[in-house]
């Protein structure tokens, strides 16, 4: 699901194209633009800021950063026009089991460690299942992985939406999807975690991106280009009244809000991904974000009080942390990749990548350039 982007997005192949047959060989596999992971690496960087000062400081202008996220991983999902689930998130199940029972282990030997300083702690063995599978009142065991967990049983429904989608009935769907939470806030309160995590809301977000799943990247790429003289305005003047009191928090983590941030936030990663900088930082991040999401509420914990220790106070030791988190996942990635490349799909939720051999080459040499011509002769 997640793939590296090149400074470029590559013209689409006609579907009949040989070229495109060797070149793409899962079919229905959509080319990833680096605006797009880019916004993921930015939600993903505000959301490890906001749980290292402690839930305690809010960051306006990204305020919609999770729903950007299931908008692009339902985004990818729809694009397959049909349920697969080698290509669909229920693959990462073993990763996110994994995950789950080293939150297990890492929270029972901080309970282990609160005894031994004296201080009060609990441990509930009985709940030891539900904090391995991530089920009901988990929280923090399954850390922020809920978002994967929320990911993996809405990717359950792309059946029910694809048959919705035939029948031209996903729009409306999706209309009055929004319009009950929003209306009807009290009908999150029947499908939420005890994190308060809504799968209401969720589950409009995710339908959202099933419906844009209908447009390419490119499309939807040029359309906010396009708007960002509006969506940005807007989305740094719901910001700004936030800020002075004028939206209140919980206003503003309303989807009438939302949906003009969610735009901004779009507008603004295509205009940064035209930079060669945060091109890089998708490239090297956005392979990582799942193992980024698994480890920093496992890490936070021990180093925020040694950075608050080191760091003069003038320095803001959120922000050193949330890049020594990246920073530290790009470095074990590559040691990984080099010396134990079994271990890539358990750790990082990445198949090994298989080396191109050469009768690979030989077919997309073949494809792209036919026997008849020659290797100087210039193209028809």
């Amino acid at each position: 699901m997640i793939s590296e982007c090149g400074a470029e997005r590559e013209p689409e192949k006609e579907p009949g194209s040989s070229v495109a047959a060797v070149l793409e060989p899962v079919s229905g596999r959509t080319p990833r633009e680096c605006w797009l992971d880019l916004g993921r690496v930015l939600g993903l960087f505000f959301i490890i800021l906001f749980h290292a000062s402690g839930n305690g400081m809010e960051f306006p202008l990204f305020f919609q950063r999770v729903p950007f996220l299931f908008m692009a991983a339902a985004y990818f999902v729809g694009r397959r026009k049909t349920f697969d689930w080698r290509h669909s998130p229920c693959r990462y199940i073993l990763f996110y089991l994994a995950w789950n029972a080293a939150a297990c282990l890492e929270a029972f030997f901080r309970h282990l460690i609160y005894l031994n300083l004296g201080y009060s702690s609990t441990w509930d063995w009985s709940m030891l299942p539900w904090k391995l599978t991530g089920v009901g009142t988990t929280f923090p065991y399954d850390g922020p992985l809920w978002f994967l967990k929320y990911v993996m049983a809405l990717s359950m429904l792309s059946s029910f939406l694809f048959v919705l989608g035939k029948r031209r009935l996903l729009i409306p769907a999706t209309v009055a999807v929004l319009f009950s939470v929003t209306l009807f806030p009290e009908i999150n309160a029947l499908f939420s975690d005890p994190p308060q995590v809504p799968w209401a809301d969720s589950l409009a977000f995710f339908m959202m991106g099933f419906c844009l799943s209908s447009l390419t990247l490119g499309e939807i790429k040029l359309f906010l280009k396009k708007t960002s003289c509006l969506s940005l305005p807007a989305w740094v003047a719901i910001a700004w009244m936030n800020h002075c009191g004028v939206l209140s928090t919980e206003t503003l983590h309303t989807i009438p809000c939302w949906i003009p941030g969610i735009l901004g936030m779009g507008s603004l990663c295509v205009l940064l991904a035209e930079k060669k900088f945060f091109r890089n930082v998708a490239r090297a991040c956005a392979p990582l974000f799942f193992f980024i999401y698994a480890v920093h509420c496992l890490i936070l914990p021990y180093l925020m009080p040694l950075l608050s220790r080191l760091l003069p106070e003038v320095l803001p030791s959120p922000v050193i942390a949330a890049v020594l988190v990246f920073a530290g996942a790009f470095f074990l990635h590559r040691q990984v990749v080099w010396h134990y490349p079994g271990w890539e799909y358990l750790i990082f939720a990445q198949k090994r990548r298989k080396p191109v051999t050469d009768g690979q080459e030989e077919k997309i040499f073949a494809a792209a350039f036919p026997r008849s011509a020659s290797l100087n002769e210039p193209p028809l």
